[in-house]
């Protein structure tokens, strides 16, 4: 793992909290990849899902809504995205979409369920962080409704 990827996924609230052989574990569970703008962070039908952590670039993300016009969130590297990919029902509502050039690294969520299994500690770690992440998303949610977001403009 490269000295600046262990640096920015240490700045991930899911990840602070873990210390470098944990971290260095964690990566060689995933792939990094290079994204271009445009391109949809998604598992295909049949695959299993997938933890983003987003490490540098802009994710724009947006949120069916009933009646209302669509939601808009903007993600900034170093962020995660698809963390309801470690919880029941494994789905998230939200759609992202690369806004710039990204690098990713690609977690198969099922693999960090697991080690989260065969290792309590850690996974207790991981799942109290997980909660804590959720929650400072929900508030981000009532303090400023999704309606009134867009997507930033510049790169």
């Amino acid at each position: 793992m490269a000295n600046d990827a262990l640096e920015l996924m240490k700045q991930i609230s899911l990840f602070r909290q873990l210390g470098e052989a944990e971290l260095t574990l964690l990566w060689a569970m995933g792939q990094e990849v290079g994204l271009p703008a445009g391109y949809a962070l998604e598992t295909p039908a049949g695959e299993p899902p997938v933890l983003w952590v987003i490490l540098d670039g802009r994710v724009d993300i947006t949120f069916p809504q009933p009646r209302v016009e669509e939601g808009y969130a903007t993600l900034f590297g170093p962020e995660i995205w698809g963390a309801s990919s470690l919880v029941p029902p494994f789905a998230s509502p939200g759609r992202a979409v690369t806004g710039t050039a990204c690098r990713v690294l690609k977690l198969g969520a099922h693999e960090v369920r697991t080690l989260a299994e065969q290792n309590p500690r850690l996974g207790m770690r991981i799942y109290e962080a997980l909660a804590t992440h959720f929650s400072q998303r929900f508030r981000g949610l009532i303090e400023q409704p999704l309606s009134t977001r867009r997507p930033a403009t510049d790169d």
